[in-house]
């Protein structure tokens, strides 16, 4: 079966969550399909980057974005009353480049990443499917109550215009997928109940502990740290909860492109390491892994990725409604900052409560997040449709 996926960032190399999801559903589903990728792009693609993705691929396009483009694209798409999180991407001449590329291909079915590309496709009269991957209106929602003024209003405006696009959208695509239940549920639309839930996954046998590796830091954070949720969280940690602790703890930040806010968190008792080449050296660093995320969406890899590597992670609710580990048993639960102090104080203070965490925590993730299993569903949805028309073809041409 000939599948077309467009997405709307080149899916490597791994610095943000929606590569690492169809960068490992591109891997999957190429044992079953003939893949053709059709990938934005706003910045250069280097050579070993698209040669990864080449192993996977027949055929690989990729279509860029000049900043000028970009503006003018989230100017018009502003008057025109699309969400930001699409006009972003979508450039009305590279549609008709898409479609020209998409006629010349002839896919069976062509599976859409994110909200962000689905205006190249959606009135296509191909099968489709697309991966909202988090539910996006939930997440503009956490940032207008968090935001002020202008931003606020703005967040506000942009809320209502993601969950009348998700909503709009949704009849265009044959099937739907979602990162998890919490933000299936967040959906305003009743048809929400026919979307299938596909978590993420976990790299078992790269997401193993280096035994060499003894932690320099008491509290590590992860994440790609030009993405706003994990700038604010990086605040949240420093200013609000650091105070809170022992004057001899310390913290580690490492993730790519960190903000300037958070270059600006750097002092005696932390440190911004920036990109690691081996991010499980990130992770290891710390005794704990602490996440404060209050706002954002979806299932936090970053977390499972921690889990995984045997270092016991405190985190917020809004974390813990997609992950669904059990607090006290697999993570511990913090509601604000001090309860996030009183947290990490227990454990600094508790190696065998620490070790038994960790244990369960990396048992809990390799029992319930497996990339293979997860990926197999998009396999199974997608192969039954062909089917279905395949038989139904057969039918008509008997008769």
């Amino acid at each position: 079966m000939k599948l077309l996926i467009i997405t709307p960032r080149f899916p490597f190399p791994i610095e943000k969550g929606d590569k690492l999801r169809v960068y490992n559903q591109i891997k999957f589903l190429s044992k079953h399909h003939q893949i053709t990728l059709i990938a934005l792009s706003d910045q250069p693609v280097e050579a070993e980057d698209k040669s990864e993705l080449e192993k996977y691929c027949d055929q690989i396009y990729i279509q860029y974005l000049s900043n000028s483009q970009i503006f003018w694209q989230v100017l018009r798409g502003f008057l025109s009353g699309l969400p930001l999180q699409v006009s972003y991407f979508f450039n009305r001449r590279l549609k008709e480049k898409i479609h020209a590329l998409i006629l010349h291909e002839n896919p069976d079915h062509i599976y859409c990443q994110l909200i962000r590309v689905a205006e190249y496709v959606r009135h296509l009269p191909y099968p489709k499917s697309i991966d909202f991957m988090d539910c996006f209106s939930l997440s503009t929602k956490r940032r207008a109550l968090k935001s002020k003024w202008f931003a606020k209003w703005f967040f506000q405006w942009e809320t209502k215009k993601v969950e009348q696009y998700e909503r709009d959208v949704f009849f265009d695509f044959d099937h739907h997928f979602i990162i998890s239940e919490h933000d299936k549920g967040a959906f305003s639309f009743h048809s929400k109940s026919l979307i299938h839930v596909v978590p993420n996954g976990l790299d078992h046998n790269l997401f193993q502990p280096i035994k060499e590796i003894t932690p320099k830091f008491d509290l590590v954070f992860v994440g790609n740290m030009g993405y706003y949720p994990n700038v604010q969280a990086a605040i949240f940690l420093v200013k609000e909860i650091l105070p809170l602790l022992p004057e001899n703890v310390n913290l580690m930040i490492a993730g790519a492109r960190p903000d300037r806010r958070v270059q600006k968190l750097a002092s005696s008792r932390v440190t911004i390491s920036g990109w690691l080449p081996d991010i499980r050296e990130a992770y290891q660093s710390g005794k704990l892994f602490v996440a404060p995320l209050f706002e954002g969406a979806g299932l936090q890899n970053k977390v499972l990725e921690a889990m995984a590597l045997e270092v016991p992670c405190i985190i917020s609710p809004v974390v813990n409604n997609a992950l669904q580990a059990i607090a006290g048993n697999h993570v511990l639960l913090g509601h604000d900052a001090q309860s996030f102090a009183d947290q990490i104080n227990l454990l600094l203070g508790d190696q065998p409560h620490r070790l038994r965490l960790a244990e369960k925590s990396k048992e809990f993730v390799y029992n319930q997040y497996n990339w293979n299993l997860f990926n197999a569903r998009i396999h199974k949805v997608i192969i039954s449709e062909y089917d279905a028309f395949n038989r139904k073809r057969t039918k008509d041409y008997a008769q």
